[in-house]
C-alpha cells in the first residue's frame, strides 16, 4: 500500500539578478519548468527554472537534492518583487509535489 504526501514549498530563486530582462515579462501564477542541469559546472545537482523556455533563475543549491528527487506536480510564480535597496526583482516560486512511499 502506498500513501501520498504534498507538500508546497515556497523558493526564492538563485541568479535573478542576471535575468532582470525577464522577470519583468512574468506575472504571479505563470507555470514555470523544473530541469536538472546535471553537466552543470558549478553543481551536478542544479536545477533550472523555465518559463516558456526561458530561464528566470535556479533553484537554491541547499534545495536542489531533494526538489530533485520529489515528483513535482506543478511550479508556479508565487511573486515578483524588488529586493529591499530597490534596484532589482526577485522571484520566488511555489513548488507542488507528491511523493509516493
Amino acid at each position: 500500500m502506498s500513501d501520498k504526501i504534498w507538500f508546497r514549498q515556497s523558493v526564492a530563486l538563485h541568479g535573478t539578478h542576471w535575468r532582470q530582462d525577464v522577470l519583468h515579462c512574468v506575472q504571479v501564477g505563470n507555470p514555470v519548468v523544473l530541469v536538472p542541469e546535471p553537466e552543470n559546472q558549478y553543481d551536478s545537482n542544479a536545477i533550472q527554472v523555465l518559463r516558456d523556455g526561458v530561464q528566470l533563475g535556479y533553484i537554491p543549491k541547499i534545495l536542489n537534492v531533494a526538489v530533485g528527487e520529489a515528483e513535482i506536480s506543478s511550479a508556479t510564480i508565487e511573486r515578483v518583487q524588488k529586493v529591499e535597496d530597490g534596484t532589482d526583482l526577485f522571484c520566488v516560486i511555489s513548488v507542488l509535489a507528491d511523493r509516493i512511499f
